[in-house]
C-alpha cells in the first residue's frame, strides 16, 4: 500500500497532464466554475454609456432637431447621420477604446475594433436604423428620445461588450484545440 507520501505523489502525477497545458486553455473545473462578473468592465461600460449620452448624443440630437426640424425629410437625415456617421465613426470606436482600452491596452482595443468593426456595423444597422427611425419620428417626443434610445442601448452595449471579448475566447479555444491534438498525437488522450 505504500506511505501517504507515495499516494500523494501518485495522485499528483495523475492530476498533471503529460504535456503542460497552456495557461489560457480552460480545464473542466474552470469551465464549470460559477460566473464572476467583471465589476471593472461593468463600470467602464456604464461610465461610457452615461458619458456618451451627456457629451455626444444629447448635444448631437439637440443640434439635429434645431438644424433639420421635424418631418419625413428630417427623420431620414437624422437616421442617416446617426447610423452612417455616428455609429461607425463615433460610437463603435469610442466604445472599444473607452471600455477595452483600460483593460487590455489601446493597441489591443484598436486591433479588436478592426476585427469586429464590420460585424458590429452590420448588427448595429439592423438594430438601430428602425429604432432611430421611430425615435426621430413624431411618435417619440424629443424629450423622451434619449430615455428610449438608452433603454435599448443597454442591450446594444451588452452586444458590443460580448463581441469585443470574443477574439480572446477564440484564441483560448484554438490553444485548447492545439493542446488536445498534441495529446492525441502523443497517445495520451485527454
Amino acid at each position: 500500500h505504500g506511505s501517504s507520501e507515495d499516494r500523494g505523489s501518485a495522485v499528483d502525477a495523475l492530476a498533471r497532464p503529460a504535456t503542460p497545458m497552456p495557461p489560457s486553455a480552460r480545464t473542466t473545473a474552470e469551465a464549470a466554475a460559477p460566473y464572476t462578473p467583471d465589476i471593472f468592465r461593468l463600470a467602464l461600460v456604464s461610465t461610457y454609456c452615461g458619458s456618451a449620452a451627456f457629451w455626444i448624443w444629447h448635444p448631437l440630437y439637440t443640434w439635429m432637431d434645431r438644424r433639420f426640424g421635424f418631418g419625413t425629410r428630417a427623420v431620414l437625415i437624422k437616421v442617416f447621420i446617426d447610423n452612417f456617421i455616428g455609429l461607425p465613426f463615433i460610437d463603435l470606436p469610442s466604445f472599444y477604446l473607452c471600455t477595452l482600452g483600460p483593460r487590455v491596452g489601446l493597441s489591443e482595443a484598436a486591433h479588436r475594433l478592426r476585427v469586429d468593426w464590420w460585424p458590429s456595423m452590420q448588427m448595429g444597422l439592423c438594430a438601430w436604423v428602425p429604432v432611430t427611425a421611430i425615435g426621430f419620428s413624431s411618435v417619440t417626443p424629443p424629450h423622451l428620445r434619449l430615455p428610449m434610445f438608452y433603454s435599448l442601448e443597454c442591450g446594444w452595449a451588452c452586444f458590443l461588450s460580448y463581441t469585443s471579448n470574443q477574439q480572446k475566447k477564440r484564441e483560448r479555444m484554438r490553444e485548447r484545440q492545439v493542446y488536445l491534438e498534441q495529446q492525441q498525437r502523443q497517445g495520451g488522450g485527454v
